[in-house]
């Protein structure tokens, strides 16, 4: 496990951010990665860490992935998505849809529960309804 800003994390991804990296859009695909991960609210579960060369310049963009030492060549921003379902795999975490209908099923469930300040606009217009209490 990963600490960094009191936030523990079980999986880490390394994006070399120098040389061949760098020009072949590491920089982007940090930016890329952070929102993929905001979006899946693995934030608390997957650091991000720019580092200096891997050693795989031929094969730039680089990510690896830890603690299973997973290597991403020449990666490209569609292949984010990819790289995302397999640190969900990973960590053993369920691909969750966060469509309103399911979000509001689960509620009614009683296995979810939200806090209004985490969803959006169109989520919140869509469950937010007085039978709820907060």
């Amino acid at each position: 496990m990963t600490t960094l800003n009191n936030v523990t994390a079980t999986c880490s991804l390394l994006i070399c951010q120098k040389g061949a990296c760098a020009k072949r859009g590491s920089k982007e695909l940090i930016a890329i990665l952070e929102k993929a991960i905001r979006d899946r609210h693995l934030q608390d579960h997957v650091l991000i860490k720019a580092t200096e060369c891997l050693g795989c310049c031929k094969s730039a963009p680089v990510i690896v992935s830890l603690p299973d030492r997973n290597y991403h060549y020449q990666v490209q921003p569609e292949q984010i998505d990819q790289i995302i379902k397999e640190i969900e795999l990973q960590l053993q975490l369920p691909s969750i849809s966060f469509s309103p209908s399911t979000i509001e099923q689960e509620i009614k469930l009683g296995r979810a529960s939200y806090h209004r300040d985490s969803l959006d606009n169109q989520v919140s217009q869509k469950i937010l309804q007085p039978s709820y209490r907060f």
